[in-house]
């Protein structure tokens, strides 16, 4: 399942203390490290000074982010490929974007590809009042980027205090799609929209295997 998490504040530990602190890991043989919330590229300048600091050190690791379509330059990618990030994590949404949103996706993409890293994207789609043609109109996009795959959700968990759930929790027709505990007012136990089924997911996707709808096989993106 997924969430569309609040907007909150994002303090940055200086590079030098996260190098030392990988460094005592690799010391004691762990060289595989898996970064996310929040996603990594909160603001690249601080990517970038913490990548060429890890790239001094001349640590030898293998590590795996999830990043947002924002906030990414060629020389961001090229740095983390050249310290050893393997995968990246994509961290996509169909929630009332623009265009550029949509053309940061294929550039990311891109760059992972042609940097050697691995790239997957994580989909959430279905949101209220969304036309119907959002969700193959990013299908296709991701046909024609060709990620190394695209995990698709439509369960969207709310939370009191964010906008999206104000809008559902006040419309008795949007109210119809919620899943999970509907009864809970205060959102506190797993309430989820739901508004496009598995059978419309599988026949937007159409067979095509870079397609994966979340939730349907056991286990999680982390362990593929």
């Amino acid at each position: 399942m997924y969430c569309i998490e609040a907007l909150t504040p994002v303090s940055f530990r200086p590079a030098d203390e996260v190098v030392e602190e990988l460094r005592g890991f690799v010391n004691n043989g762990v060289t595989r490290f898996h970064l996310c919330d929040p996603e990594f590229n909160e603001d690249s300048d601080h990517c970038i000074s913490f990548c060429e600091r890890l790239k001094r050190s001349g640590l030898k690791i293998d590590w795996a982010v999830y990043m947002k379509p924002a906030n990414f330059s060629r020389r961001l990618i090229r740095l983390m490929g050249e310290t050893g990030v393997s995968l990246i994590t994509l961290s996509v949404d169909s929630w009332k974007k623009c265009p550029l949103y949509w053309d940061d996706i294929q550039k990311i993409i891109f760059s992972a590809k042609s940097s050697g890293i691995r790239i997957v994207v994580d989909f959430l789609a279905g949101f209220p009042h969304e036309d119907d043609d959002v969700l193959p109109f990013y299908l296709d996009l991701f046909r024609r980027a060709r990620p190394d795959g695209v995990g698709i959700n439509t369960h969207i968990r709310l939370y009191r205090r964010l906008r999206i759930a104000e809008i559902i929790m006040n419309d008795s027709g949007l109210r119809q799609s919620l899943t999970g505990c509907r009864d809970d007012a205060s959102l506190m136990r797993p309430v989820f929209y739901n508004r496009i089924g598995e059978d419309a997911l599988l026949e937007a996707i159409g067979g095509d295997d870079l397609f994966r709808i979340e939730g349907i096989e056991r286990g999680v993106n982390y362990s593929r």
